[in-house]
């Protein structure tokens, strides 16, 4: 399995038109293959890497609402779109970030991530509704980070969690870091 994930990667970094078709091929590989699903993944990275039409159609086709994919290849996917500044990447990954979706933890970090890359604005009330309403800390920092690209608009959901004495200290200091960034070097008091 390690030798397919490398061939993928290889064939992303090489960037060839010509490995797309293979590249498609191991990415449809059956959908219930728990198992393979680092493979797929590795293969949609890839994909995202090549950038051809056909690589962000069939990107796209997962992304998909009705595609029945797993989220961790709907995250890979939109991440790999978003590398390429595909808008289409926001609504599949604003989904996953919604507090509301269910999920939690490395999926949401790296929605967050490839949203922040986008820097598209209709992620910003997603993000903010995330970074408020997480129960799982651990991934704040990458919310924050998305979040303080986007600048002004950002500050009230950060100025929250500064503010948030329930918050540990980590976060806090995170957010106030996020929130000096936007503003400048004004310190802001602690």
């Amino acid at each position: 399995m390690e030798l397919s994930k490398g061939v993928c990667s290889a064939l992303g970094t090489i960037g060839s038109p010509e490995s797309v078709a293979a590249l498609i091929e191991i990415a449809q590989y059956d959908p219930s293959a728990e198992d393979f699903i680092d493979v797929r993944a590795s293969a949609m990275w890839a994909l995202g890497r090549v950038g051809d039409q056909e690589s962000v159609d069939f990107l796209t086709s997962i992304i998909d609402p009705g595609s029945h994919e797993p989220t961790e290849l709907v995250v890979t996917a939109a991440s790999a779109l978003a590398m390429l500044g595909d808008q289409r990447a926001v609504e599949p990954l604003a989904r996953i970030v919604d507090p509301d979706s269910g999920e939690a933890g490395e999926l949401v970090a790296t929605a967050a991530s490839a949203l922040g890359m986008l820097s598209n604005p209709r992620a910003i009330e997603p993000l903010g509704k995330a970074l408020l309403s997480m129960s799982d800390q651990s991934h704040t920092a990458e919310i924050m980070d998305a979040l303080h690209k986007f600048g002004l608009p950002a500050v009230p959901y950060l100025a929250k969690v500064y503010a948030g004495r329930e918050r540990d200290e980590d976060e806090r200091t995170a957010a106030r870091s996020a929130l000096a960034k936007i503003i400048g070097d004004t310190p802001i008091n602690a």
